[in-house]
């Protein structure tokens, strides 16, 4: 049986699976996160599998216990036509190879104090952009990309240097450098 959960607070994966299974006292075999077809965001609803369909009612009667912090709903949910069960990981190879690689612009001619950052978590904060750049370049500002619409961080946007030699030293020791378990991509912009 599979119960689906609403209203969860977005965090990580296994931290997440851990705070359901103790709320609504049952081990959850499987869990299928349901997260935003483009961005890959985490909507904070999930499926989830129940060991036994007294588990599942079990979990079910939990309806608005208290999961990190907000309460949760839990529900029956049947199988629609087509539904695998358990959901089988992606191979992400075939979507590896239609991603267009795009080749790093030039340096413009007498410098730029502005690089594009690209790659960049959502989780990630300026105090962890700022921790990052603080040993190789002074950072003097910092502009996200959001959706128009939704004001949805984008997960890329504009750093700002008070110096052409600063954005310099920054595309050189900083492009694919790691933050917040992401490998950032820089590129020149004026």
């Amino acid at each position: 049986l599979v119960a689906a959960l609403g209203s969860s607070q977005k965090s990580r994966e296994r931290e997440c699976a851990a705070r359901w299974a103790e709320a609504l006292g049952c081990a959850l075999p499987t869990i299928k996160r349901i997260t935003d077809k483009e961005s890959g965001k985490f909507y904070g609803s999930a499926f989830v599998e129940a060991p036994s369909a007294e588990a599942a009612a079990a979990a079910v009667a939990k309806t608005g216990s208290d999961v990190g912090g907000r309460p949760v709903k839990v529900a029956f949910a049947p199988p629609r036509p087509g539904d695998v069960w358990p959901p089988v990981e992606r191979d992400s190879t075939a979507r590896r190879e239609k991603t267009v690689v795009r080749e790093k612009s030039a340096r413009p001619e007498g410098g730029t104090t502005k690089l594009f950052v690209g790659n960049v978590a959502y989780e990630a904060t300026d105090s962890d952009v700022n921790k990052l750049f603080g040993d190789v370049a002074s950072l003097r500002g910092m502009r996200w990309v959001t959706h128009k619409d939704s004001g949805d961080f984008k997960g890329c946007g504009y750093l700002l240097f008070y110096s052409p030699e600063d954005a310099d030293a920054a595309m050189e020791k900083l492009d694919g450098a790691t933050l917040c378990g992401r490998k950032i991509r820089l590129d020149y912009t004026e």
